[in-house]
């Protein structure tokens, strides 16, 4: 499922306009109702698109003194709705086996911060690898992250990430719905506005 999820994913470092490399440790707080993680999965026949949005994902990242993000983002999985009830139910139950595994969750593994003399609201597609675990299975997954300030001296920051994920990586079988059988590759997207809450 795009749950994405996220990336997650996503995230980064600010200081009144331009992103700083210092000592001191930054924390980025994502709030589940800052945004949303929403997905995208094809269906056969026809390239049917199946659009699917929850959520956003929260949890706190902190600034590394190698001018990296570390920390991990989670995501309710029971949120996630396609605009129709039995699909949704289908989804959950199914194929997600949310009454056992109800979160999913983004473990950033490697995200190099941007460099200290680059504006944030100029960061663009910032390359991101980090550990998804979904249904209890843990693999690795890769994307990019955009982040753009809403001002100079302002304490939030949009994050929009994207990445991809296959379903047999994390044993769940194709979906099928009526007649539709879904790709097994799902685009992931997450969205949030961050707020940066303290350093030290």
């Amino acid at each position: 499922m795009r749950t994405t999820f996220h990336a997650a994913l996503f995230i980064f470092f600010l200081g009144h306009g331009t992103v700083h490399a210092s000592s001191e440790s930054k924390t980025f707080h994502f709030q589940s109702n800052s945004g949303k993680v929403s997905f995208l999965a094809v269906g056969r026949p026809s390239a049917i698109k199946i659009r699917g949005e929850g959520t956003a994902a929260k949890g706190d990242l902190k600034t590394a003194k190698d001018n990296t993000l570390v920390g991990t983002l989670d995501f309710d999985l029971t949120s996630l709705s396609t605009g129709i009830s039995m699909r949704d139910e289908h989804m959950k139950e199914k194929y997600l086996e949310t009454k056992s595994y109800p979160t999913a969750q983004l473990k950033l593994t490697n995200f190099k911060l941007p460099d200290p003399k680059t504006k944030l609201f100029e960061s663009k597609d910032l390359p991101f690898t980090g550990i998804l675990t979904l249904k209890g299975i843990a693999h690795p997954v890769t994307g990019k992250i955009s982040l753009t300030q809403a001002s100079a001296d302002s304490k939030t920051v949009n994050v929009d990430a994207d990445f991809a994920l296959k379903l047999s990586d994390y044993k769940i079988e194709i979906p099928t719905y009526a007649g539709i059988t879904v790709a097994e590759e799902v685009k992931i997207s997450l969205q949030s506005a961050v707020e940066i809450v303290g350093s030290r």
